[in-house]
This record gives structure tokens, sequence and C-alpha cells, in this order.
């Protein structure tokens, strides 16, 4: 079972949220009596760190992403190169079936032409 950075960023939220709700639990209302700027600011450092993790788990992320889009481009690279060989062999072919064509033609004019009085 392979954990993604979404499911890890999320347990390691629930877990650090759980750590705070205890080590908090008996100070609730003290908490509670706070003016709102000091209660803004404490909440700010309280979920800084979260913040900081998703900014992370969010670079991480991208990074995975950008491998995949990479090697994504490379393989259609590998299969327009392949396009361009099979496009310049029905070239080829083509170019040797005309000048069958015209070669036999050709024969076919100086036939007529020796048939000629």
């Amino acid at each position: 079972m392979k954990i993604t950075l979404k499911k890890f960023g999320i347990a390691l939220t629930v877990l650090y949220l759980l750590v705070i709700v205890t080590v908090f639990w008996e100070q609730f209302t003290s908490l509670r009596s706070l003016p709102a700027n000091h209660l803004g600011d404490f909440l700010a450092g309280l979920f800084g760190p979260v913040a900081f993790l998703w900014l992370v788990l969010g670079f991480l992320q991208q990074g995975q992403e950008l491998k995949q889009s990479r090697k994504a481009l490379e393989l259609q690279a590998i299969e327009l190169r392949n396009s361009v060989q099979k496009q310049s062999d029905m070239v080829d072919m083509s170019r040797k079936q005309l000048a069958f064509n015209d070669a036999a033609e050709k024969r076919r004019l100086q036939e007529v032409d020796e048939k000629r009085p």
C-alpha cells in the first residue's frame, strides 16, 4: 500500500490537531477570554506549522507531477520519432512505386513506338 502525500498530510494534520487539543484542552476557558487580536495571533502561531506542512507537501507533489510530465513527454517524443520514421518509409515506398510505374510506362511507350510503321 503506497501512502500518497495527501494521505500523509491529512494524517499528520490530524495528529497535530489532536496533540494541540490535548495540550490546550484544560486552558480552553482562558483562551476564550483572550482579546480578539491576541486570539488571532495565537491561532496564527498554532496553525502556522500546518500551513507550512501543506506548502512543503504541495511543493513535493508538484515535483512528482513534473517528473511524470517529463516521462510522458519523452514517450511522446519516441512515438513521434517512430511516426516520422514510418512516414519516411512510406515516402520511400511511394518513390519506388512511382519509379517502377514510370519505367513500365516508358517500356509500354517504346513498344508502341516499335509497332508503328
